[in-house]
């Protein structure tokens, strides 16, 4: 299984009220793409926001979704194991 992940901004030296707004502004702009997902799933690390917005059984399968993001300026990470 393939997990695509959209990357947000830095949240090095954010505390958690920092880091909401961080999240709450990279929601905000994918509202303003016209997408919207029943529930967002976080993955938080040391560094960055990223959100998980799809996975697949083939890269394939996830290309034309990878390519709006990239059109859109996110970057993209793919990862076969979600816990990395």
């Amino acid at each position: 299984m393939y997990h695509v992940l959209i990357l947000g901004p830095e949240i090095k030296d954010k505390g958690f009220v920092g880091r909401d707004k961080l999240r709450d502004n990279m929601v905000k702009y994918l509202d303003n793409l016209g997408i919207r997902f029943v529930e967002y799933h976080w993955i938080w690390n040391d560094t960055r926001i990223q959100l998980l917005v799809g996975s697949y059984n083939s890269l394939f399968d996830a290309r034309e979704w990878i390519s709006f993001f990239i059109k859109n300026k996110f970057n993209v990470r793919i990862v076969e194991d979600i816990l990395v």
